[in-house]
């Protein structure tokens, strides 16, 4: 009898902890970020004022020079060919916080075609002025997503060395 409870104790450890492993490595998995071909950073508008600390326009320089192909952020302006296939198009929403502790915050989201946060990204920065600081937060994210994107695309870079 005493034999069979420990065996049991032991099955049950072995349960529980399968199962705390499994919690763990399945939350440091993020869902991969789905492909696109153009990207459209929305512009902030903080009641009535656009971009006052040019946190967008900061963003769409670090995109243009990191290859990605930027569109304008007002569907109407956007060719016919990328209006027909809304879904080649990521959105990129910035999102500037309170200062804490010294430090600016700015969070990104992708939004894909049906307007579905995809990807979640925050940087902290510091900055001598309002507009840095939410800048380089936002850079912080930025590379983090760059980060992130990159690791989703990594498969398919080594598939092709295969082929050559």
């Amino acid at each position: 009898m005493k034999n069979l409870l420990n065996k049991m104790k032991r099955v049950i450890l072995v349960v529980v902890l399968s199962m705390a492993l499994s919690c763990f490595t399945n939350a440091q998995t993020a869902p991969p970020i789905p492909p696109f071909q153009h990207v459209s950073v929305e512009t902030i508008d903080y009641s009535g004022i656009k971009d006052m600390f040019q946190v967008s326009l900061y963003a769409r320089r670090w995109l243009t020079i990191e290859q990605f192909h930027l569109i304008g952020d007002t569907r109407e302006n956007w060719d016919a060919e990328i209006r027909q296939d809304s879904c080649s198009v990521m959105t990129f929403k910035l999102e500037t916080h309170e200062r804490i502790s010294g430090k600016y915050h700015t969070s990104l989201y992708l939004v894909d075609c049906k307007s579905d946060t995809v990807y979640q990204s925050d940087g902290k920065a510091m900055g001598s002025s309002p507009a840095q600081g939410f800048q380089y937060a936002a850079e912080a994210a930025l590379k983090d997503f760059k980060k992130d994107w990159e690791k989703g695309q990594e498969p398919a870079k080594k598939s092709k060395k295969g082929k050559n």
